[in-house]
C-alpha cells in the first residue's frame, strides 16, 4: 500500500457490490442512442417552431409529438429508439417507455456513470440487461 495524490479513478476502486455503477461503452448503439435523446445536436430536437427542444428528450417530454409529426429522415432514428425500448409509439404519441430506463440514460451524462444503488431496482437491472447485450 502506498499513499499518493494521483486522482482516483472509480471504475478502478474495488467493491462489495456487484454492479455498483452503471457505465456507458463506447458501442455505436449506446453513443447513439445518447445523441438522439440528450444532444442539442440530435436531429431529433427540431420539428417546427411550435415542436422544438433543447434536446429530444425536452421535445418529447413538453409537447405531444405523433410518430408522423416527424420528418422521413428523422424516423430512423425514432424506429431504433423504439426497437431499442427506449421510446414507444402509442399510435397517439411517441413517448419515453420506461421512466426508470430514461433517468438511468440521463444520469449517465452528468458524471458519465450512475450509481445502481440509487436507481429504481427494476430500472438498473433493466439498464444493466441493455448494457451487457451491447445496447
Amino acid at each position: 500500500m502506498a499513499i499518493t495524490s494521483d486522482p482516483v479513478r472509480y471504475k478502478q476502486v474495488p467493491s462489495l457490490l456487484p454492479g455498483k455503477y452503471v457505465y456507458p461503452t463506447e458501442s455505436p448503439e449506446i453513443v447513439g442512442v445518447l445523441h438522439a435523446l440528450f444532444s442539442d445536436q440530435s436531429s431529433l430536437t427540431y420539428i417546427s417552431e411550435d415542436l422544438k427542444g433543447h434536446d429530444a428528450a425536452d421535445l418529447l417530454l413538453k409537447h405531444k409529438v405523433a410518430y408522423d409529426d416527424f420528418h422521413e429522415y428523422q424516423k430512423p432514428a425514432i424506429d431504433q429508439l423504439v426497437a431499442f425500448g427506449i421510446l414507444e409509439n402509442s399510435g397517439e404519441r411517441i413517448r419515453i417507455a420506461n421512466a426508470e430506463q430514461f433517468l438511468i440514460l440521463r444520469s449517465l451524462l452528468r458524471p458519465k456513470r450512475a450509481a445502481t444503488s440509487t436507481c429504481p431496482r427494476a430500472g438498473a437491472r433493466r439498464s444493466m440487461r441493455w448494457w451487457r447485450e451491447g445496447g
